[in-house]
């Protein structure tokens, strides 16, 4: 089977009058012509009633060449966002500790008050 990527223009054969793509309704083309395809997938060159062929139809191969951002193209996907080596991490996830959040304090009160309330209660007298 001939490939093709994805949003990139390939040449159909002559003899080609339709094609089939995804068991969807034929779609017809004139043969010869340029045909861009849209998704990826098995394409069925129809000739008539006829299969004369069929296209692979892959994504683009650089979509999957996966290289590590620098800190300038990370800064300008996200702006505003902080961008540290590794090393410091450490530093600066502990140094945060002034913006941690309340509910270690909260929990603690509620103990306080839980404790404070049967020592209250235990103090009444018996009726």
């Amino acid at each position: 089977l001939p490939e093709a990527v994805v949003g990139v223009p390939i040449a159909l054969p002559e003899r080609v009058g339709a094609i089939a793509a995804g068991g969807a309704a034929s779609q017809p083309v004139e043969g010869g012509a340029q045909w861009t395809p849209l998704a990826p997938g098995v394409v069925w060159l129809l000739s008539g009633p006829d299969t004369v062929g069929a296209i692979t139809v892959t994504i683009d191969p650089r979509e999957s060449a996966l290289v590590r951002a620098d800190d300038a193209q990370l800064r300008a996907a996200w702006p505003g966002a902080r961008v540290h080596d590794l090393g410091d991490a450490a530093g600066i996830a502990f140094g945060a500790g002034g913006r941690g959040d309340l509910r270690p304090l909260l929990l603690g009160l509620a103990l306080v008050l839980v404790l404070a309330e049967t020592v209250v209660a235990g103090r009444r007298p018996a009726r």
